[in-house]
């Protein structure tokens, strides 16, 4: 696997510091890739949301779904292109449905509001943390505090539902609704197995599109 050559020097220098070995090298080469391909990833979501004219209902969704990320887990795509287009389309669309679903319900949105968040509490409470296969928790105890976060994360957004209530603000009530039911939704199998569907099908394509262009090049 090759990597970005910016990334490559900057695990090199770090390798060589550390005094450690062509593997551990490697790892941060991958990470740093990752972590360049995120920020893009997220600012071309900003960027799309901003030309959609919903950039804060934007941002809140990002920052939303990125803690859950990091407790609950859940469903990853295996392809990074795939990844990189539902994470660039995923939080403008939501953003821009919150904002029509808000028209739409008006000052019903806070029962959509607290009916989702109840929903995303039942699902952290029984099946957070969920495991990608590629990171499984070995540790029961890292388990328990990543499901404490997990419950922890909704009742501060309960608490934020509340104080929008306050404020009439109906529009980002319904993005954090959304948003904890996109993040449900990748927690339980049914996010697995449709994420395990989108990747056949692009990765799918993409081996034809590479078989096609070898035999137009033959």
């Amino acid at each position: 696997m090759s990597y970005s050559m910016i990334s490559s020097r900057i695990a090199g220098y770090l390798a060589e510091k550390t005094n450690s070995n062509e593997e551990t090298r490697l790892v941060l080469a991958y990470a740093l890739d990752m972590l360049a391909l995120n920020i893009l990833n997220v600012a071309l979501a900003i960027l799309v949301g901003w030309l959609l004219g919903v950039v804060t209902g934007t941002i809140i969704s990002c920052l939303i779904v990125f803690a859950y990320r990091h407790t609950a887990g859940g469903a990853h795509s295996e392809s990074v292109y795939c990844c990189s287009v539902i994470t660039i389309s995923i939080f403008p669309i939501i953003a821009i449905t919150g904002k029509l679903l808000a028209r739409s319900l008006g000052g019903f949105t806070p029962i959509f509001a607290y009916a989702s968040l109840l929903i995303g509490l039942l699902t952290m409470l029984y099946l957070a943390p969920a495991e990608n296969h590629k990171a499984p928790i070995v540790s029961d105890l890292r388990r328990k505090r990543l499901k404490i976060l997990s419950i922890i994360i909704t009742l501060i957004l309960f608490l934020a539902a509340v104080v929008m209530q306050l404020q009439l603000n109906y529009e980002i009530q319904a993005v954090t609704g959304l948003s904890v039911l996109w993040v449900s939704f990748l927690v339980h199998k049914m996010g697995f197995k449709a994420l395990q569907q989108i990747d056949l099908l692009f990765v799918g394509k993409l081996n034809k599109g590479g078989e096609q262009d070898e035999k137009n090049d033959s």
